[in-house]
């Protein structure tokens, strides 16, 4: 069986390679690098009223490249409205992208559901109780209906029964309380996770590129001054352009630095990815959870609604936490960043750090409810 898979293996890998299909691959030319980045020159435009890394170009090679890095942290991290937002109850969001709208109008429309499902249920099962009580005291035998046995078991109650009964009254009531407030609960919740998030752009930069001012730059024979705006990931590819002769040592260190930030960037891309899908079956799911919480509980189990808040709180507020701390540790220590490479790498050492500490955690208590869930049902 193995030998056939390689032989397929081989087989498709030549007619690949013989049959070779047509791929276009589109890139910016030069004009439009230079129009993204919005690149100047001294001679022509001035110079800049405000810059935030000065180089001179004669520690550098000779033709430096611009770097054009449209996707970055900072767009992952303190973009608004895309399709990593949570905000599923917003019907206001002017956000346009199809899919996150696909999605929005899912949980919304099964958070509806699930919670009507779930108050008939509760109502109903109060009525079926009602009933199995009413019959067990009239006719003072076991009810024959299904849970009879659970409540007015036979002509006298045992202590345990009693207490059965008792939380069952007091999971109903706290059921629906939680039911009833649960829509203005997870509003209040992702509302904080805004407001958070609000504080740390409003202290941002109105834009998230850094200005890089080069000069003594040779262009064409000619000394040429000039400056360009590109992100963390565009200043540390640009910085690898140093004169290896001289610089062997700083070009390998920011060549670590921006492989290491690319890789984090598409962690917390995957991250947030993963955290909406989470929110929106946590929010869907939701007052199912709360009436499977509530049988749990009545059995004499610890129940899973702490675990769920755990949770949802984990994925609401992971966002909001990266983004002040990216803020303060690297948006405002640019010059920090610039002339001390290993420092970005220690930040992201920190933040990649603190999440996998916070999963690693929740799962622990996930795990640790499990199992005295399963003692108890043992016992």
């Amino acid at each position: 069986m193995e030998n056939r898979k390689k032989i397929l293996f081989i087989i498709l890998c030549v007619v690949l390679a013989i049959c070779q299909l047509e791929i276009k691959v589109y890139g910016y030319t030069q004009e439009e690098v230079k129009e993204i980045t919005e690149f100047k020159t001294v001679e022509d435009d001035g110079e800049p009223e405000d810059y935030d890394i000065l180089i001179d170009a004669r520690d550098l090679i000779q033709n430096q490249k611009i770097p054009c890095v449209q996707s970055s942290i900072d767009t992952i991290l303190y973009q608004e409205k895309n399709e990593l937002d949570i905000n599923f109850f917003d019907t206001a969001s002017n956000n346009t992208n199809e899919i996150w709208n696909f999605i929005s109008g899912l949980v919304r429309n099964g958070f509806r559901v699930f919670l009507a499902i779930a108050l008939a249920a509760s109502l109903t099962l109060l009525i079926y109780i009602a009933v199995i009580l009413v019959y067990s005291t009239i006719s003072k035998k076991q009810s024959f209906l299904p849970l009879g046995k659970f409540f007015m078991g036979g002509k006298e109650q045992t202590p345990g029964q009693y207490a059965k009964e008792k939380r069952f009254i007091e999971q109903w009531i706290i059921s629906v309380l939680i039911l009833a407030l649960l829509p203005f609960a997870i509003i209040l919740i992702i509302s904080f996770a805004g407001f958070i998030t609000d504080i740390s752009n409003q202290y941002t930069v109105e834009e998230e590129e850094l200005t890089i001012f080069v000069q003594n730059a040779q262009i064409n024979g000619d000394n040429v001054d000039y400056y360009f705006k590109t992100n963390l990931e565009g200043l540390l590819m640009f910085q690898t352009q140093y004169n290896w002769d001289n610089f062997t040592a700083r070009n390998i260190m920011y060549m670590i630095c921006g492989i290491i930030v690319t890789i984090f960037k598409i962690f917390l891309y995957v991250l947030f990815v993963i955290r909406m899908a989470v929110v929106a079956a946590l929010t869907t799911i939701s007052p199912i959870l709360i009436l499977v919480n509530a049988f749990l509980r009545i059995s004499g189990n610890k129940g899973i609604l702490t675990n769920w808040l755990i949770l949802y709180l984990f994925c609401i507020l992971i966002k909001p936490v990266m983004e002040l701390m990216y803020f303060i540790l690297v948006k405002s220590n640019t010059y920090v960043v610039q002339e001390n490479p290993v420092y970005i790498l220690m930040i992201i050492a920190i933040m990649v750090t603190i999440i996998i500490f916070s999963i690693r955690s929740i799962y622990r208590e996930f795990q640790a409810t499990g199992q005295k869930n399963v003692v108890n049902r043992n016992t």
